[in-house]
Order: C-alpha cells, then sequence, then structure tokens
C-alpha cells in the first residue's frame, strides 16, 4: 500500500511535535525531513536533539519517509569544486545517513542541485571519474547503517549532472550499488518531456521515493494532471511505497487556514490511494 508524507518545508518554522500530530490527524502516515527545519545546525547535532525528535515521532507515530534538502545553505559542497568540497560533501551525507538511520529512516533524497552544478566547459572524463568515485565512497559509507542514496531528477537545466531521470538510471546500471537508487519526481519528469519509457522491469526496482508537487510548490489540487500519473504509475508498476507531498505553506495566512490546508491536501492523498487501489 502507498504510503502519503508530507515534506516538513510546509511549516514554516522549526517542525514541532504537535506539527507532526497535525499530519497524523490528516491522514499522513510520514514526514519527509529538510533537516535545516528540525535542527539549527545540521552539521553539528547533538545526541539530545535527535533523541528529541525520535521521542516527537514516536508519540504522535509519524515515520520519516526520507531526508531531503540535504545541503540547503551550504551551496560549496560540491562535486566538482576542489577535493576538500568532495570530502566534505562525502562526510556530511554520511553523518547525515547517521541521524537517519537513528530515525529509522533508510533514504537520503539527493536533489541539491547547487552540488550538481557542472563546471564550466564539458565535463572531462577525469571530472566525472572523481564525481562517480564520491558517489561511491557516500554508499558505501551509507551501506553499514542500513541508509540508501537516492539521486533525484531535476528541472529542465543543462547545468547540472544527472538532472535526468535516463542520466540516473545509466549511473546506477554503470556502479551497480545495491543502496544507491532513484528519487522519483513525477512534476519534473513530465516538464522534461522524458514520458514512461523507462518504466520496464528491469529499471522500476530502482525507484524508490516517490516526489509529488504542483508549480511553485503550492497545494496539490485534485483537477492536477500528477494525480492521474501516480495512479497509473502505481496501478501498473506496483510501487507500493512512500509518496512524499512537497508544498510550502501560502504566505497569506488569511487565504487559508493552516487546517483548511492540511484537509484539502489529505483529500488529494485519499484520491491518489483510492487511484492506486483500483
Amino acid at each position: 500500500m502507498v504510503s502519503l508524507a508530507l515534506s516538513n518545508i510546509f511549516f514554516s518554522d522549526r517542525t514541532s511535535e504537535a506539527d507532526l500530530f497535525s499530519l497524523a490527524k490528516c491522514g499522513f502516515r510520514g514526514v519527509e525531513v529538510a533537516p535545516g527545519r528540525v535542527w539549527s545546525d545540521i552539521f553539528e547535532l547533538s545526541s539530545d536533539e535527535t533523541s528529541r525528535f525520535k521521542t516527537a515521532l514516536r508519540t504522535s507515530h509519524i515515520r520519516v519517509s526520507a531526508f531531503h534538502a540535504l545541503t540547503f545553505g551550504s551551496d560549496d559542497l560540491t562535486l566538482f569544486g576542489s577535493h576538500e568540497s568532495r570530502t566534505r560533501l562525502q562526510s556530511h551525507f554520511v553523518n547525515l545517513g547517521r541521524v537517519a538511520a537513528e530515525l529509522e529512516c533508510s533514504r537520503l533524497v539527493w536533489g541539491s542541485p547547487p552540488t550538481r552544478v557542472l563546471p564550466v566547459g564539458d565535463l572531462s572524463p577525469s571530472a566525472r571519474e572523481r564525481a562517480m568515485e564520491t558517489i561511491v565512497h557516500v554508499c558505501e559509507g551509507l551501506r553499514p547503517l542500513g541508509v540508501e542514496l537516492l539521486v533525484e531528477n531535476l528541472w529542465p537545466q543543462s547545468s547540472v549532472w544527472l538532472g535526468s531521470v535516463s542520466e540516473i538510471l545509466s549511473l546506477i546500471g554503470d556502479l551497480d550499488l545495491a543502496n544507491l537508487g532513484l528519487n522519483l519526481d513525477l512534476r519534473a519528469l513530465w516538464e522534461a518531456g522524458e514520458g514512461w519509457d523507462f518504466l520496464d522491469a528491469r529499471s522500476f526496482p530502482h525507484v524508490r521515493h516517490v516526489h509529488l508537487s504542483d508549480p511553485g510548490l503550492s497545494p496539490p489540487s485534485l483537477a492536477t494532471h500528477h494525480g492521474g500519473g501516480v495512479e497509473r504509475l502505481f496501478r501498473d508498476h506496483g510501487y507500493s511505497d512512500w509518496v512524499a507531498l512537497e508544498v510550502r505553506r501560502p504566505q497569506s495566512s488569511s487565504s487559508m487556514s493552516m487546517r483548511e490546508l492540511m484537509i484539502s491536501m489529505s483529500e488529494v492523498s485519499k484520491r491518489i490511494t483510492a487511484g492506486v487501489a483500483r
């Protein structure tokens, strides 16, 4: 059965226990965690800070579907920078993997476009090799923790490495690492015009987490074309794991109350789940 999560970028401040209870009341089973919306310094986390959030998850009966927005606010961490930058990126991902494992979460979703910006000019074979080595080292560091690195396809942009689903699947095939997979962003897939040809019996098992959003990260509507796509994706291919909604809370609190917004998203969730069940 598909499980619905909501990214905590929805909440305007640090994610609280009350926020997690509100998710549970509206029918969500999980939260997708942007670490910067839980902890003030994601590079220096104490065990007490992690334990407090773990307790809040347990008491609200909410699970963590994945960590995402892994490097938000740290644009100096890049695959194509200096050796020091790549080493820091690798260490940061593995450290976040330890925190995720402590929270019984097994997925790091790697979107973070600034970390994947290509160098000026063509990507040289040596630069690509160094980038792939970094990914291998990250996955090796995550493996003992039981955590996967899921590369996310991005909106169409030529300046970012591994932006398309086809590129990501090619890398997964080349590296052949059990804990390297794909976070499928459905809106980015449609905006890139990639279609569904990549989904076959060989490639679909690499899809291990799904993002669902509307333009501008506005609240998903029942009329959105994403709903039909999700139904097709799961009904035809048997996906039965997490779908995380990415929604920013509207700036104007008068336009829609938080509860109204949560109820609206809950209705979308029910529609998606019902479509999968048919």
